[in-house]
């Protein structure tokens, strides 16, 4: 059972943690593919502004100079012939070559990518201003004629697959084209680079979920095995009362011309088993009850002392039984924050816890006092000693570690019992054992000013 719980609890973190990191990542690649549109478009504006200047220095010349000389007008200018023909963008023949091209060759040398064009619509001609020779000129008359048609400055032609930024004058269309793959290429590699870092993540997440599955487990583990131990235990408390309880009924049916006088002594042990069945259970209902879901209590100022000093006097006729001598040191008129039939039973059950695994000859010693905004409760027994590795575990339900104090009467629900109650009023619980000083149980409660 513990193994198909571990792996739920893998499967359910992997899968949790898949769908968020596949969100996020989707998230990621949405945003970057708009970043690479918007990085393009800066791009290609960074390439068409050194040609727009010095365009927009010559455009008044453009107009009074002729054409420049085509052989064909469908057919563009290679981009040899355009680099040494710098008259649309203006200039004089002599020294606007240099001009031309010192303003357009950083753009063009940067980006090999891109295809920069110039259509001079007076002409209808093409000046390529790029060394890019990957689509044919006829293709570009074609691309630009398309483009020139739409509204958008940047864009993507589906036709040729081209990604297109333009700007119009009267006379001129400047354009730049890159071709699709490359943001697809580029997004590609983003993609791949978020499905490697997936890859990984999620085998960190699997052998983080495998540790912290034997982490989660742990506990439930442990509850199970202290609780098959609790079964057994429970189980040999109620055989022992039932058997007795038939066997002595037994008994007595065998003798039904007997007195009850007679059967008196069968009649008394029937009647103890009984009871401590009745205590068991009731023990259980108590501990249900304090464990319940949205289980509270309205706390008031109880006197501590009263009631310590009530519970010590109920014990007395306990303890005189089995040899004890019990001695308080109860100062008066200590009040607390809690609520009066728990912080009686509280009392109550540390001092005969302290009763029960104390031997006979010995002294129980229970204070009341104040220290700082606390008052104090302390129950001490000098005959036994909680071995050092069950303390951590003494608080626990259905906890009995010490073999020696399993011997004594108890289902280990008294102490859980307490240890609850004293959550429910705000309290604090703790207790310590050594052979030199006993073994002390120590209750805060909040100090309380006045009844």
């Amino acid at each position: 059972m513990l193994k198909l719980y571990r792996k739920r609890f893998i499967v359910s973190n992997m899968l949790l943690s898949g769908i968020v990191l596949l969100v996020t990542f989707i998230l990621m690649g949405t945003v970057t593919y708009r970043s690479e549109y918007n990085d393009l478009e800066n791009t290609m504006i960074e390439i068409i502004k050194p040609w727009n200047t010095s365009s927009g220095e010559a455009e008044p010349s453009r107009k009074d100079s002729p054409p420049p000389a085509k052989p064909d007008k469908q057919k563009s200018e290679s981009p040899d012939n355009a680099k040494e023909k710098p008259k649309p963008d203006g200039g004089d023949r002599e020294g606007g070559d240099h001009q031309g091209k010192d303003k357009k060759q950083p753009g063009h040398s940067e980006h090999p990518d891109f295809i920069s064009l110039i259509y001079h619509t007076d002409s209808e001609t093409l000046s390529v201003l790029s060394n890019n020779t990957s689509v044919d000129e006829e293709q570009l008359y074609t691309i630009v004629q398309t483009i020139s048609d739409t509204k958008d400055k940047f864009g993507v032609d589906n036709s040729s697959r081209m990604i297109f930024y333009k700007e119009t004058t009267q006379s001129d269309l400047k354009v730049v084209l890159i071709n699709r793959s490359y943001i697809t290429i580029r997004v590609i590699r983003y993609v791949l680079f978020l499905v490697g870092i997936f890859i990984v993540v999620m085998t960190a997440i699997f052998f983080i979920s495998l540790k912290l599955s034997k982490v989660a487990v742990s506990p439930l583990e442990t509850a199970i095995e202290r609780e098959r131990s609790f079964v057994q235990d429970i189980s040999h408390d109620l055989k022992t009362p039932i058997t007795v309880i038939l066997t002595n009924n037994n008994i007595i049916s065998s003798s039904p011309e007997s007195k009850v006088r007679e059967q008196l002594q069968w009649v008394n042990s029937t009647e103890e088993s009984a009871k401590d069945m009745m205590k068991l259970v009731n023990e259980m209902l108590t501990l249900s009850s304090l464990e319940s879901v949205g289980k509270s209590v309205d706390r008031c100022s109880v006197s501590l002392s009263s009631a310590a000093e009530k519970s010590a006097l109920q014990m007395e006729s306990v303890a005189y039984e089995r040899g004890v001598e019990i001695r308080t040191q109860i100062e008066d008129d200590i009040s607390v924050m809690s609520d009066p039939e728990y912080t009686g039973r509280i009392c109550t059950s540390l001092i005969e816890n302290a009763l029960k695994y104390e031997p006979q000859g010995g002294i129980i010693e229970v204070s009341v006092c104040r220290i700082k905004k606390h008052g104090v409760l302390t129950v001490r027994n000098f005959g036994s000693v909680i071995a050092e590795n069950d303390l951590p575990h003494i608080f626990e339900r259905f906890y009995r570690g010490d073999k020696s104090r399993n011997t004594k009467s108890g289902h280990g629900l008294g102490l859980p019992i307490v240890k609850r109650m004293t959550e429910l009023v705000n309290a604090e619980i703790s207790v310590s054992s050594t052979a030199d000083s006993g073994t002390t149980f120590t209750v805060l409660f909040e100090y309380s000013e006045k009844l």
